[in-house]
């Protein structure tokens, strides 16, 4: 037995050594351009999204879908990006005088008769395709229903309605993911990414037409929606029942604390889980921050189906020499700061009037939603503390006025209308870009971010953001080089946050900002330059998604799997390294299959 267990001692090690040397195979194949990248091969892809771009509303999931399926069309593949047909988004201003046409009609399940288990209605949906020169495709699946049916996806934003009436929202993206599904499988796509909880059964939909199907990966850009709704939906919504708690498998399918969770059916079934940065896939596995759902993903990272993906930023949009394509008054660069100057004073007089302009006052702006998981509930006290402190500084917030904070905060406004604006995004959304370049400091300090847009925009022109050392924010930032980290407190090991004691982390970086701004102009001077020379733009991320791609195509978790066993989850090498040692896998398979026939008792 001491021989038997030197030698299963021996096969960890060994099956270690591989994995390693799989993994390190990585640094030998980064490649230049993504034109001569070796892994590269023509591909059909599709972004499926409930948010792109500015449609139906502005917003960071819709910016980042935008970089993301942009980028893949610049790599050299077939992209088609494909979004509910709201009603906003047919009437938007952004698409006209671009060509359009009904590319295709697909008639599904639409609901099932509880008694009966039998379906009995179905619907259809116009898929109408918006062709642009050097673009991705643009597919709006508009819902053409029957009689007596209600129409999905007749939003209206401006009354709150972001993309249905609540009691048709489940029903709606499940309805339309299984459209979605079928159009995807019959037009031959590759692969494609589906986005959050609004798309999380399209993957359970291809399971249903067939494993031959093209490969899903899930985009995590806030796992903190969930997408659950009441159990009702599965007949509702014509639902497969076997998916809804798998025979033997109490914690998989769709079911989720009794209800369904469409973030989770996507988490169960799609070939990888992409988080939007290595610090938020480091998080979603820590019950923190996404409570029970913290097991599912532990359970894929063992799969190999976890995969860091930091987002990009299109730099491009917040280039301060191109005065962000034409957003911004007055150019500048990190060499000559002339132009940041004359814009604040231009900002301040704008907003506090001419008694307000003083260069030598700090400018601190936030552009976020005034809500608990942005941080609100120790930011508003905690700048209302500062304000008192240091009547000095100057505070910008643009925000939301469906937020729980946006009373708190418009009464701070008015209290004190000399050093405290209070801006309502969406009257004043032309404010966002002169606050990112002309502010002295930007404020993020939420209780989780996945990725957190704000900050490198901010940093490419030179306005430090003082961030929560959280998510995308862990990479982005680096405390005291081109910004500000705040520890957030919590109460052990849950979600809880201490207020008093965050309260007052968050007011000491106000204190270390103001007072190096005033006494050390040398230092904030440095941190700017620094800052300004980051480059988060997407084209030295062209290789990272080619190998992304190459991994799903080529069933990398599986091979993965089956060469060196359940990973550590907690261990995340990214897309490059991946495929690497998927191709050292055969290898690594051979040592592993000789190994258990070494040990096999009954030779």
């Amino acid at each position: 037995s001491r021989l038997r267990m030197r030698a299963v001692l021996f096969k960890r090690i060994l099956l270690g050594a591989c994995g390693a040397l799989g993994l390190a195979w990585a640094g030998a194949h980064r490649s230049g351009e993504a034109a001569a990248d070796p892994h590269f091969q023509p591909r059909k892809l599709f972004f499926f999204t409930a948010e792109y771009d500015t449609l139906p509303t502005p917003g960071g999931m819709g910016e980042q879908e935008r970089i993301r399926a942009e980028m893949a069309q610049a790599i050299g593949y077939d992209t088609t990006v494909i979004l509910p047909g709201y009603l906003s988004n047919l009437n938007a201003p952004e698409l006209s005088g671009i060509q359009t046409r009904v590319v295709e009609q697909v008639t599904v399940e639409a609901s099932r008769d509880p008694a009966t288990g039998k379906v009995n209605r179905h619907t259809s949906f116009d898929v109408h395709e918006w062709a642009r020169p050097g673009k991705p495709k643009l597919w709006f699946f508009s819902h053409r229903p029957g009689q007596g049916e209600r129409a999905y996806f007749q939003n209206a934003p401006r009354e709150g309605i972001r993309y249905n009436p609540a009691d048709i929202e489940g029903e709606a993206f499940a309805v339309l993911s299984r459209a979605v599904a079928q159009v995807v499988k019959n037009r031959g796509f590759d692969a494609g990414f589906a986005a959050d909880w609004h798309t999380g059964l399209l993957a359970s939909e291809l399971l249903r037409l067939g494993r031959d199907g093209p490969r899903v990966i899930a985009t995590i850009h806030n796992g903190g929606y969930t997408g659950e709704f009441g159990k009702e939906l599965m007949n509702h919504a014509a639902l497969d029942w076997l998916q809804w708690r798998p025979s033997g498998r109490e914690f998989e399918g769709l079911e989720y604390r009794g209800n369904v969770s469409m973030l989770k059916a996507s988490l169960e079934h799609s070939d990888v889980i992409l988080p939007v940065s290595r610090g938020y896939t480091e998080e979603v596995l820590e019950p923190r921050f996404t409570e029970d759902m913290a097991g599912v993903y532990e359970r894929r990272s063992r799969e190999w189906r976890l995969v860091p993906f930091d987002n990009p930023v299109d730099a491009s949009a917040w280039d301060p020499k191109d005065r962000h394509h034409g957003q911004i008054s007055h150019a500048f660069s990190a060499e000559n700061l002339a132009g940041k100057a004359l814009g604040k004073v231009q900002l301040q007089r704008q907003l506090f009037g001419d008694s307000g302009v003083d260069p030598s006052r700090p400018l601190f702006s936030s552009t976020s939603r005034l809500v608990d998981q942005k941080g609100w509930s120790y930011l508003a006290p905690a700048l209302e503390r500062a304000v008192i402190e240091f009547p000095e500084a100057q505070w910008v917030i643009l925000g939301d006025t469906e937020g729980e904070f946006y009373p708190a905060v418009e009464a701070l406004a008015r209290k004190f209308p000399d050093r405290v604006k209070f801006l309502p995004f969406r009257e004043n959304r032309s404010f966002e870009h002169p606050l990112t370049a002309y502010s002295d400091f930007n404020l993020l300090l939420s209780k989780y971010e996945p990725f957190g847009m704000t900050p490198p925009a901010s940093k490419l022109n030179g306005t430090l953001p003082i961030v929560s050392f959280t998510g995308g924010m862990r990479s982005t930032v680096t405390h005291w080089e081109n910004g500000f980290h705040v520890n957030i407190v919590y109460e052990g090991a849950s979600s809880r946050v201490l207020l008093n004691e965050s309260i007052a982390r968050v007011l000491d970086s106000f204190r270390w900002a103001i007072r190096t701004y005033r006494d050390q102009p040398h230092v904030i001077a440095r941190m700017r330059k620094r800052a300004m020379s980051d480059d988060p733009s997407p084209t030295p991320r062209h290789g990272e998604l080619i190998r992304l791609v190459e991994f799903v195509m080529k069933q990398g978790p599986r091979k993965l799997l089956e060469a060196y066993g359940p990973r550590d989850p907690k261990h995340l090498p990214d897309a490059d390294s991946l495929t690497s040692a998927v191709r050292a896998a055969p290898e690594a398979k051979c040592v592993k299959n000789a190994i258990d026939a070494a040990l096999d008792p009954r030779l």
